[in-house]
């Protein structure tokens, strides 16, 4: 048995995949699907992701001409699809290979996001597969092959064809060398194909742990270092959000753990893991922290023996659980927050108000006359404009705290923490000229002379009190939508409350 270690946003890897297709008689692979880019996030590339696209596309053009292939107009995340090709395997095992090929065309000949749930619900349409979701077999299958090919002999290349009888072939190869390999042809020689650079350099925040870095700084490049003196700095970095693990030192008094609850209260992100480092090996702190809510604790005594297959163990699963949270959390057609994951961070929020007495901000949006919209242009053009609405609001919020969610329909909402009625006015000024940008058509949108997609706003600005419940505060925002609705559309009413 030939195994193949690949990733669905490789060229090389597409073209390899093709190629042994064609092959005859059909050779038996395992492919081992691994995650060489996991930093990548569809739609939101940086410049030097889409350079790297183009770089190894015009590669593919030269080297792959025997294959069709398109360029995509963006970098795509591969955790979701390589977890139902997983899924796959074991639940429809003889329809794994063709579910392998559409996931791999649909996005290398078709410029289709594989990395939403909605597209691998339209390929498991085709084959009849219906209902499937991610296992936890697959899950734990995944992480074995990706710490497999972060620590094992491939020295993290793909596409990589691997033996114990032939030995490695890396690289995008010739149908005739695939063809050698596999014969076993020892006289032949072996050249290492193009492959694909692995973009996994993960973000890590230690806080008050200067030997640590050290340590991290000698043992391994996988890992971008960031270091903090106390936990009040790292919480006001703007890069916060970016980190896949936070690392701090902890010691047998109050002061140490206070800074970690503050810590594990303030973070946005739940599964974020939390690393305790205590200078000495102590059963006393080791429990504690562990009772706290630390995802590891260590001593910096043996800290070096542990924490890289630890930091990995732990990525990974961070990503899975991003991942498959995104999947039930997320609106399948705008990917903004759905109504249940909003209401349950805003509930965070007003909670937080409350205890912090901060202000906090709630917004209420509707697209004036949709329904006209969609009976003018149809509802698959409403829909195409919808996705371009959301991506527009996420675009918009410049901190990491502030979410905007689709409430229902065409109707979206933002929680702002920390943003007083000067700051809630400057994000809806931001929106407008999004949508301005945007320039959708709405023939029939009588709130607007030019013509185009507009919308209303209602919002509340209050400080929480634990008196009153958000729901109250939405009420408060859902009728300043409706005032704005009453004065013409294509305005924003806010208020700002008090409570007694």
């Amino acid at each position: 048995m030939i195994q193949m270690f690949v990733d669905f946003n490789c060229p090389f890897c597409f073209v390899q995949s093709e190629r042994l297709l064609q092959f005859k008689p059909t050779i038996q692979v395992e492919y081992r699907f691994i995650e060489h880019a996991p930093n990548v996030i569809s739609h939101a590339n940086t410049a030097d992701q889409l350079a790297l696209l183009n770089e190894e596309y015009d590669i593919i053009v030269e080297r792959g001409s025997d294959i069709s292939i398109s360029k995509p107009s963006f970098c795509v995340n591969t955790r979701l699809a390589i977890l139902y090709y997983l899924s796959m395997l074991e639940s429809y095992p003889h329809k794994a290979k063709i579910f392998r090929t559409l996931v791999y065309r649909a996005y290398w000949q078709h410029d289709r996001d594989i990395s939403k749930p909605e597209e691998m619900a339209h390929i498991l349409k085709q084959l009849d597969c219906e209902g499937l979701q991610p296992s936890e077999t697959a899950i734990d299958h995944f992480r074995e092959t990706q710490s497999f090919w972060l620590n094992g002999d491939l020295d993290q290349r793909i596409p990589a064809m691997r033996s114990d009888k032939n030995g490695l072939l890396l690289g995008l190869q010739h149908i005739d060398t695939i063809n050698a390999y596999v014969a076993g042809n020892e006289s032949f020689q072996y050249i290492q194909g193009e492959i694909c650079k692995p973009d996994n350099q993960q973000k890590i925040a230690l806080v008050d742990l200067a030997p640590l870095a050290e340590i991290l700084f000698r043992s391994s490049a996988l890992y971008e270092i960031q270091q903090f003196a106390t936990v009040d700095q790292l919480l006001a970095d703007y890069a916060l959000h970016e980190f896949k693990v936070i690392l701090f030192k902890v010691s047998d008094n109050e002061q140490a753990w206070q800074g970690f609850l503050k810590l594990k209260e303030s973070t946005l992100n739940r599964y974020l893991p939390l690393i305790a480092i205590t200078e000495e090996h102590s059963p006393k702190l080791i429990k504690q922290g562990y009772i706290l809510g630390a995802n590891d604790v260590f001593n910096l005594v043996t800290v070096d023996e542990y924490i890289l297959p630890c930091l990995a163990s732990r990525i990974t699963s961070f990503q899975l659980l991003n991942t498959l949270s995104d999947h039930a959390q997320i609106d399948g057609l705008t990917q903004l927050w759905n109504k249940r994951s909003f209401l349950d961070y805003a509930q965070r929020k007003w909670r937080n108000s409350c205890r912090m007495k901060s202000n906090l901000a709630v917004i209420i949006m509707d697209i004036d006359n949709f329904k006209a919209y969609n009976d003018e242009y149809g509802h698959l053009t409403g829909d195409k404009s919808l996705q371009k609405i959301g991506y527009m609001l996420n675009q918009a919020l410049h901190r990491p705290d502030d979410i905007a969610a689709r409430f229902g329909g065409e109707e979206f909402c933002l929680v702002l923490p920390d943003t007083d009625y000067q700051g809630a006015c400057k994000v809806i000024e931001r929106i407008q000229e999004g949508l301005r940008n945007l320039a959708i058509d709405h023939c029939k949108n009588s709130a607007c002379d030019d013509g185009l997609i507009t919308m209303s706003y209602g919002g509340v600005i209050c400080v929480g009190h634990p008196d009153h419940a958000l729901m109250g505060v939405l009420e408060k925002a859902d009728q300043a939508l409706y005032q704005a609705k009453d004065l013409g559309r294509n305005q924003a009413k806010l208020i700002e409350m008090v409570f007694s």
